[in-house]
């Protein structure tokens, strides 16, 4: 129901969002063309799971990745930043994180970090996974991040 709340709020406010995900993997943008009325405000997206598409498509320098950590609130405004700039959109939602049961190299928990920016304002949310299964660790990031754009619009 949030995504759908989403897009009728969006669409009645003619703006327009573009996603970069990780720990998503595609469901963030499914998530939302799934709903009739979508191609109204989704431009597209990308899929950065690995951190070299996350440098190469979208920009993120090797030194922040370094510096700041490939699950950090740092690089998911980068990705957010980069995504609405690079399709044009009104607002930027981007996700980076660690679903399990492994974690990456330097992380040591299941996190994910999402992002929304706007003209306006910049948002993120920290979420940690302790006894989510890696499917239901990326439904909560998909759900919280529609509800933190909806709150948000």
């Amino acid at each position: 129901m949030t995504t759908q709340q989403c897009l009728t709020k969006l669409s009645k406010k003619s703006l327009t969002i573009a996603c970069a995900e990780s720990i998503s993997g595609g469901a963030l943008a499914f998530e939302c063309v799934r709903h009739a009325g979508a191609s109204k405000v989704f431009k597209g997206g990308i899929i950065a799971y690995h951190p070299e598409i996350k440098i190469r498509q979208l920009g993120i320098s090797r030194q922040d990745i370094t510096a700041y950590g490939i699950v950090s609130a740092e690089i998911a405004v980068q990705m957010a930043q980069s995504i609405r700039t690079l399709y044009q959109a009104d607002i930027g939602l981007a996700t980076t994180g660690n679903a399990g049961p492994s974690t990456q190299e330097g992380v040591g928990r299941r996190e994910a970090w999402i992002a929304i920016v706007t003209p306006d304002t910049t948002i993120t949310k920290h979420l940690v996974f302790e006894r989510e299964t890696r499917l239901q660790a990326i439904k909560k990031t998909v759900d919280t991040t529609y509800q933190k754009l909806l709150e948000t619009i």
